[in-house]
């Protein structure tokens, strides 16, 4: 993995971390490579100095840093430190060696098979984990999904919501264009659970056919077809396409949580292995597929969920996200408000984890943000 040189200007080093070079930059900071006195790497994300007087800004670091602390998964990029009380605010965490689902779709074409099974699973374990410690994502997207040698990693908390004061200081709804559950466009309640379920959903049929799920096109339209249309499902087998379907389902209530839907994905799974719907194909990091173990004289054994734990749902708050007046209305007001990652500002090689914060738009993908 190759990340860009630094710059005059650059810090050398920020708290134990000696600066190796950049990994992606947005409007709130800098995500740089960090290396500590022990050898361990880290993506350090530093706030811009203009932003550090902003009290605003330094509450979005706060909230950060506080979600990923709390969520203690594999599947999800963890916190190694953090300062966001100092004159430049910086948190680091781990660094994630591998390419962004986008980029991986986007150069090798889209999954299928097991791998493509992994990614569903490794992503639905990383929304049972951050739903657990009261955490909604809010901007799960291909962009924000590693693919680590041990499977996928979430990562990007910067617009996180769930957690004692996380409403933007604008007021207005924050995420990614065309992975936007549409609730979030046309009520006024908070970020909950079932938009990240919907952003699920949408990140495994883009890696599954290698195309925005509700295409592309003018922002007024794209929003249109996100509240009234389908997501693009081809590519996704007969099971998982299931589970997916029902994952999009325009009501949130209507859609199964993380854990129903890892449930669902161990049997559905199990059920296509059998039938032999699963091909030879390598899985990301090299592991071996299910086929290859029934080859080898092995059984082929799906990854069961993780007993559940009661699930503590965040406190609803209320506030003005955007104004319910149609989807014309929300277009205008979103242009100017949501990550536009349709314009990447410097796409890195691949991200690490503690990518892009919220505003900024680090992820390497013109066309889906």
């Amino acid at each position: 993995m190759s990340w860009k040189a630094l710059r005059a200007g650059d810090p050398p080093e920020v708290g134990p971390y000696r600066l190796m070079g950049r990994l992606g930059s947005g409007g709130m900071g800098i995500v740089y490579l960090g290396e500590d006195g022990a050898g361990t790497r880290a993506a350090v994300k530093v706030m811009r100095e203009e932003h550090t007087a902003d009290t605003a800004f330094r509450h979005r670091f706060h909230r950060e840093a506080a979600a990923v602390a709390a969520i203690d998964s594999p599947r999800v990029a963890r916190l190694l430190a953090a300062d966001v009380d100092g004159d430049q605010p910086w948190i680091a965490t781990e660094y994630v060696a591998g390419p962004t689902l986008y980029s991986s779709v986007a150069t090798g074409g889209p999954l299928s098979g097991e791998a493509l099974w992994e990614v569903a699973r490794g992503l639905a374990e990383a929304l049972c984990a951050i739903h657990d410690a009261d955490v909604v994502h809010r901007d799960l997207k291909p962009g924000n999904v590693m693919l680590a040698a041990d499977g996928p990693k979430v990562i990007d908390f910067g617009i996180v919501a769930g957690l004692p004061g996380m409403m933007t200081a604008s007021g207005v709804v924050m995420g990614s264009i065309g992975y936007l559950a549409p609730e979030l466009l046309t009520t006024t309640r908070r970020p909950r659970p079932a938009a990240d379920v919907f952003s699920w959903g949408l990140t495994v049929c883009f890696a599954a056919s290698g195309r925005p799920p509700f295409g592309g096109g003018p922002l007024d339209a794209l929003l249109y077809r996100t509240v009234h249309g389908e997501a693009d499902l081809s590519g996704l087998p007969g099971p998982l396409r299931g589970v997916v379907a029902a994952s999009l389902r325009k009501r949130p209530e209507r859609r199964p949580d993380a854990h129903r839907i890892l449930t669902q994905i161990a049997a559905t799974a199990g059920t296509a292995a059998a039938d032999g719907a699963d091909a030879d194909v390598a899985l990301p990091g090299g592991r071996t597929p299910v086929t290859r173990l029934r080859a080898a004289g092995g059984e082929p054994t799906p990854t069961l969920p993780r007993e559940r734990r009661a699930t503590r749902r965040p406190r609803q708050r209320r506030g003005v996200l955007i104004p319910g007046a149609g989807v014309t209305a929300v277009a205008a007001a979103v242009t100017a408000a949501i990550l536009l990652a349709t314009a990447p500002a410097e796409p890195p090689n691949a991200i690490a984890a503690g990518g892009a914060a919220e505003g900024d738009a680090t992820s390497p993908h013109p066309a889906v943000p």
